[in-house]
């Protein structure tokens, strides 16, 4: 009887341990998957803002007019605010924050 006993002890504690590596993974995944999700949101907000710098230059240069400068500086303003969060979302990742330079310097460009 003791042996059964030890066997199933020992079967539980191999259950136990693989439940809570399995949990752990779920944690790393799911915490991943959330950053994943804001890192994309952050980065539509920058391309959106980038859209309204262009179309600010095209209309400003197709009109001359002031007004057409709105989107401009809308965009400039956001891009300025949520380069920082998309900069430090890609720290560690050399070829990630080598794209994100280079997208970055043709912003600026505008």
């Amino acid at each position: 009887m003791s042996r059964s006993r030890r066997q199933l002890g020992s079967l539980l504690a191999a259950v136990v341990v693989v439940a809570a590596a399995l949990l752990a993974a779920f944690q790393v995944q799911r915490d991943s998957a959330v950053s994943a999700g804001r890192n994309a949101a952050s980065v539509a907000t920058l391309l959106a803002a980038q859209l309204d710098m262009e179309t600010g230059v095209r209309g400003f240069t197709n009109t001359g007019r002031e007004e057409f400068l709105a989107p401009y500086l809308s965009g400039q303003s956001s891009y300025e605010q949520v380069s920082v969060l998309v900069a430090n979302a890609t720290a560690g990742d050399a070829t990630t924050m080598r794209l994100a330079a280079a997208e970055d310097s043709v912003a600026r460009a505008l």
